[in-house]
């Protein structure tokens, strides 16, 4: 061994063998216990070559031998620690692997006394329908649904044994986002296949949600037709189809139906004529609806059209061939206007509970005009302003159709009223004819603190208010903080004190519930906490949401 002593940089002197033992303790192996590594005399020697590169020492030629005979040495020495660092690798490993048998083994014996194992078969059913949506993604193996079907035997006897999970159907035949490719024809036919099998005899609900390619389409609704005879619920697209399809098993459980898109056929669309359950048609950009779908409109209760284009005189005459609407649903269709010179004879509605327009002032004037709804209890009115100024005929016209409305039908039981996008003359002079509106929501309403005045100092204004929900545009918001304190307490302790039997009862004209949406910008916020003070002193919940 030789010894570069710091202390005397330039001679490299000899050591005996009992001069290193008395300066370097020995180690053994930890892993077989038989070799000596001297890490303290290779540090000791790595010190000093250190100190003498830095001086420029210059080794002389009788003395390079013994420098290469530590290099061989050490060298030596890092191949026999390598191997026995493989080895305690090794053995690491091994520890690790029997540390992950006994955690397994844990999880399992814990997963044994998991309280559901214990659970009664129609709770399970409730949780795993709830945890799926109620409905099947038959084009994702990797749904919820086609997971639960791997848990356990008894997971999948209890879900394949519960035809209701696997009624409800979605279907999405293309790219639905650009992360998620189509998916291959022969998976949605098999899962499709799975989902008839499982169902049974059960209704079905079916959604095409992305129709992707017309021929997969195609393939797909002609599978599903085989089952027309347990639809309940179908909603897909016209545009796909360029002929009608013949449904041979029929239609007889068929309640709801949606199309959307413009139909490519000649002939009128008859497929669902013969549909004597249907109730509810949702329409979504059809063409000439009235006069390109042939079904048994007269028998329709619930119907709704949106982006829909009428043709002259087509939406007041399909509305007279609805006798039976109990609810009625127009949003930015296209020719309410176009009808004939001569004048609308009234349209009799004995069951319209609910009308929910949103078009311009003069269309939703030629829509309400006709109409005699003596059942009315919801109205929903948005206003399409296309001028940025209108005359006074325009700014009333909306005002004057309501309260005909009301008047000629006695119309008098209206509790929840909408109004949007209007000016607060007219929602004034609506709430005068609507004294028994419980609900009432404003949406961006023009001059919007004069109309909350009101409602704080009049009590003939919509006496039995409830619920009051507002939406302000631009800095409304803080402009209505102070008329909305004042509703607060007029509505709330002022009606405590005139009466203080109800002041904690369901007293129809004391308002519980204030719901406002504002820009995060509108300067709402800063006056948050003086509204929550105000909803503990009166007893009105209050709920504020910023956009």
């Amino acid at each position: 061994m030789i010894d570069l002593s710091a202390s005397s940089p330039g001679v490299l002197k000899k050591l005996e063998p009992s001069s290193i033992n008395e300066y370097v303790t020995t180690q053994k192996c930890p892993t077989c216990g038989t070799q000596d590594f001297s890490c303290k005399d290779a540090r000791a020697i790595s010190e000093t070559s250190l100190s003498q590169l830095r001086f420029g020492y210059t080794v002389p030629v009788e003395e390079r031998s013994s420098v290469s005979a530590n290099i061989r040495g050490f060298c030596s020495d890092v191949k026999t620690l390598n191997h026995e660092l493989a080895k305690l690798h090794s053995r690491i490993r091994c520890i690790e692997a029997q540390r992950a048998d006994l955690e397994l083994a844990i999880s399992y014996q814990r997963a044994l006394l998991s309280p559901i194992r214990t659970l009664p078969q129609e709770i399970l059913v409730e949780i795993l329908t709830f945890c799926s949506h109620g409905r099947v993604d038959v084009c994702s193996p990797r749904s919820e649904i086609w997971q639960f079907d791997k848990v356990c035997k008894r997971w999948r006897d209890v879900i394949r044994s519960t035809p209701t999970i696997w009624s409800s159907i979605d279907i999405y035949l293309g790219s639905l986002t650009p992360y998620r490719g189509a998916v291959p024809l022969s998976t949605v036919r098999h899962l499709i296949g799975r989902c008839m099998e499982y169902s049974r005899d059960t209704s079905l609900s079916i959604r095409f949600v992305e129709i992707g390619s017309p021929g997969h389409f195609h393939h797909v609704f002609g599978l599903l037709s085989q089952s027309s005879h347990r639809w309940k619920d179908m909603s897909f697209a016209l545009s796909m189809l360029s002929e009608a399809p013949s449904l041979e098993h029929g239609l007889p459980r068929l309640r709801t139906l949606g199309l959307s898109g413009a139909y490519n056929g000649e002939k009128p669309f008859d497929s669902f004529q013969h549909a004597q359950q249907l109730t509810e048609l949702r329409l979504f950009s059809i063409l000439k609806p009235f006069h390109t779908l042939i079904i048994p409109w007269y028998q329709l209760r619930y119907f709704q059209a949106v982006f829909c284009d009428f043709r002259t005189g087509e939406f007041m005459e399909l509305l007279a061939h609805l006798p039976s609407l109990v609810s009625l649903c127009s949003k930015w269709s296209k020719g309410l206007l176009k009808n004939h010179r001569k004048p609308i004879p009234p349209i009799k509605f004995r069951h319209l509970t609910t009308i929910e327009i949103e078009a311009s002032p003069a269309e939703i004037c030629t829509v309400l005009q006709p109409l005699f709804v003596p059942e009315l209890t919801d109205l929903y009115l948005v206003s399409h302003q296309f001028a940025k100024a209108t005359g006074n005929f325009e700014r009333y016209m909306i005002a004057d159709s309501v309260i005909s409305l009301i008047q000629r039908s006695h119309a008098y039981r209206i509790t929840k009223l909408s109004l949007s996008a209007m000016d607060a003359p007219t929602v004034s002079r609506i709430l005068a004819e609507t004294p028994a509106v419980t609900n009432l929501i404003l949406i961006h309403i023009s001059d919007l603190e004069s109309i909350l005045r009101e409602l704080s100092t009049s009590e003939s204004l919509a006496p039995r208010m409830k619920t009051f929900s507002l939406t302000c545009k631009g800095n409304q918001a803080m402009f209505s903080v102070g008329p909305l304190s004042g509703i607060i307490r007029f509505r709330g302790a002022q009606r405590a004190v005139l009466n203080p039997q109800s002041a904690y009862s369901a007293d129809p004209g004391r308002l519980s519930a204030l719901n406002v949406t504002v820009r995060e910008s509108g300067g709402f916020q800063n006056f948050a906490e003086l509204l929550q003070s105000l909803s503990r002193d009166n007893g009105v919940s209050i709920a504020i949401h910023f956009l």
